[in-house]
């Protein structure tokens, strides 16, 4: 019975050991491979963010060549065909990769202005354009460069400008030139060929307040999103830049998940094979030995029957106390057997005396009976002499 608890037991210790291991190790895991994850998404993220921030950054390097030129100095101050003609063609955009240039003076008046759409490399009228700009309200820079990311024509505009100068860069500023940029499929595919990610802007038409925060969203099992907003110079949030891509981080974590549950359930089940064994071999096997030695124990011949004791340990020691007791019943066994022995002599003389006492009884009894029947003929014949 012994034996069934003890199995019974160490199976218990081992299911409930395996199942508070993989609770906890699933838990401290899983939660490590989220961080990771996310941490690696906040990373491509900010990668995006730099691969849109560069882009403007390079729009700026073209646009110098423009606003610190003479031709474009004089251009400002004389307007002709001969600079528009020479300079400002439909290829000088498609060249560019730029869907907008424009010139402003120092007033904010359009001097000139051209939109090209890239998808078909054909002239558009920039009219609308022009007054989407207006109506930014874009303030320059301590440099006097204006960036940012405005609205226009159903779409979002990246828009760079500069202060038009001389070739020396000296001035002063006789307006602004503009590079302007939609950010259209052919946009959204040179960042994903950039930061090789799945990216996706949306434009925001109402006004939303949002902060500059990349926030990570883990949409399903197994894929995740993260995210963060442009904001334009009011501090409203005019697109949403969405990533995203397969959890493969997540899906290795809870592959070596399983594999750490399954080989730490393997090494607890062997580790319990191996107590029960070892259980077996140093006391279940010696228990039961001992269990049929005290059996097979015989009441009538206690002084031939005794207990192998074995090893000096705890069992050794049970069997050397069995076979100290047993010592001690033989002894009263033999004590108990020679008291009886001799109450048989002491009953047997007793009843040897008994019997002599009772002859001897019999006999007193016998002359007794004889004296008076003596008496009685002596009285009887002085009674007939008389």
């Amino acid at each position: 019975m012994i034996r069934l608890r003890i199995i019974l037991i160490t199976i218990g210790c081992i299911v409930v050991l395996i199942g508070l291991l993989y609770t906890v190790s699933a838990q401290i895991l899983r939660d490590s491979y989220v961080e990771i994850e996310e941490a690696q998404m906040v990373r491509n993220l900010e990668r995006v963010d730099y691969a849109i921030s560069n882009y403007a950054n390079s729009l700026t390097i073209k646009l110098r060549d423009w606003a610190e030129w003479d031709d474009t100095y004089n251009f400002i101050n004389n307007p002709d065909g001969d600079f528009i003609d020479v300079n400002l063609g439909d290829t000088t955009l498609i060249n560019l990769e730029i869907n907008l240039i424009a010139f402003t003076d120092n007033d904010g008046n359009v001097v000139y202005s051209k939109y090209v759409d890239l998808s078909t490399n054909s002239e558009v009228a920039s009219e609308n354009i022009m007054a989407a700009i207006k109506q930014s309200n874009l303030s320059a820079q301590s440099d006097g460069r204006i960036t940012g990311v405005i609205p226009a024509e159903d779409n979002l505009l990246i828009l760079e400008g500069l202060p038009i100068l001389q070739s020396d860069g000296e001035g002063p500023a006789l307006g602004t030139v503009y590079f302007g940029k939609f950010v259209d499929k052919t946009f959204v595919t040179s960042i994903e060929d950039l930061t090789r990610l799945d990216v996706t802007i949306e434009q925001i038409a109402q006004k939303v307040v949002a902060e500059k925060t990349y926030t990570v969203d883990e949409k399903t099992s197994t894929l995740i999103e993260g995210y963060f907003f442009l904001i334009n110079a009011s501090g409203n949030a005019i697109a949403k830049i969405s990533v995203s891509y397969p959890r493969t981080i997540y899906a290795q974590g809870q592959n070596t998940i399983a594999i750490f549950s399954i080989i730490s359930s393997v090494t607890i089940l062997l580790f319990g094979i191996v107590i029960l064994t070892v259980f077996e071999i140093l006391l279940l096997r010696r228990l039961l030995k001992l269990s049929k030695e005290v059996d097979s124990i015989s009441v009538n011949n206690l002084e031939n029957t005794r207990i192998k004791e074995g090893t000096n340990d705890e069992l050794g020691k049970l069997s050397r106390t069995i076979n100290h007791l047993l010592d001690e019943i033989a002894r009263a066994q033999k004590k108990e057997h020679d008291a009886a022995q001799l109450e048989m002599v002491a009953n047997e003389k007793l009843k040897r005396s008994l019997q002599a006492s009772e002859n001897m009884n019999k006999l007193m009894v016998g002359r007794e009976l004889k004296m008076a029947e003596l008496k009685e003929k002596l009285a009887a014949m002085e009674q007939n002499k008389l």
